[in-house]
């Protein structure tokens, strides 16, 4: 195989692959090469429930230290053998996947490329943390938003604060079948404009009632199945 720079120019058979002069040989006996893997939805910016809650890392894990844990499961995504991360979502850590992305990139911190969606976008009232005092205005873990005006506004902003996705809690809507897809269509449209992608979180109930799918770059629908079903950090 011969790489020039970050990329794969040419692979195949020694006697088919023909290699420049004075590259640089690197064997590898008994060895397996693979392709760099991609894992297409994650979350750097979190940690196992099992060691802290997810109401607990939003609310009580100061920025630093979530930060601090990412850059290691950032070099251990890397160091497992994926080289592109979609991060889907930093769950109340505001834009720090944008300052990882960029710490990757400029050689700072070892990790695969990033793909990021910043604080993702959920209806008012409709995601967590909840059940605290309603004097008190709780840190949400994605960013709100209502109405076709303000899902332009929110993604015009992420789009500019550095988002490479746009991401839509489409199973945490408000009221039983209301504010969702017809809200996210014109959404989907705006961040096209954009030139971002757009991906929508859809739990089993919402699949029916909201459509349940990812807006692709070119507006193609494609199922998206339930992979965490009705909680938060999805």
């Amino acid at each position: 195989m011969v790489v020039r720079g970050d990329k794969i120019a040419d692979a195949g058979p020694a006697d088919q692959v023909q290699v420049p002069t004075g590259a640089r040989v690197i064997d590898l006996p008994g060895a397996t090469l693979l392709p760099g893997l991609i894992d297409a939805h994650s979350h750097l910016l979190l940690h196992p429930y099992d060691e802290a809650k997810w109401d607990d890392q939003v609310l009580k894990e100061p920025l630093a230290l979530r930060i601090c844990r990412a850059t290691n499961h950032s070099r251990a995504t890397l160091m497992a053998g994926f080289t592109t991360m979609r991060d889907l979502g930093t769950e109340g850590a505001g834009y720090a996947d944008v300052g990882l992305k960029q710490a990757i990139d400029q050689h700072i911190i070892p990790g695969p490329r990033l793909l990021v969606v910043t604080r993702a976008i959920v209806a008012t009232g409709s995601y967590a943390p909840k059940s605290f005092t309603p004097e008190i205005r709780v840190p949400q873990g994605a960013e709100e938003a209502d109405g076709v005006d303000a899902l332009i506004r929110v993604i015009r902003d992420q789009i500019a604060r550095g988002a490479d996705w746009i991401k839509f809690y489409a199973d945490f809507f408000w009221g039983r079948g209301k504010g969702g897809a017809a809200d996210l269509h014109p959404g989907g449209d705006e961040a096209h404009r954009g030139g971002r992608q757009t991906g929508q979180r859809a739990g089993v109930g919402a699949r029916h009632e909201q459509g349940g799918h990812e807006v692709g770059g070119a507006g193609r629908r494609r199922d998206h199945r339930a992979r965490h079903r009705g909680r938060p950090g999805g």
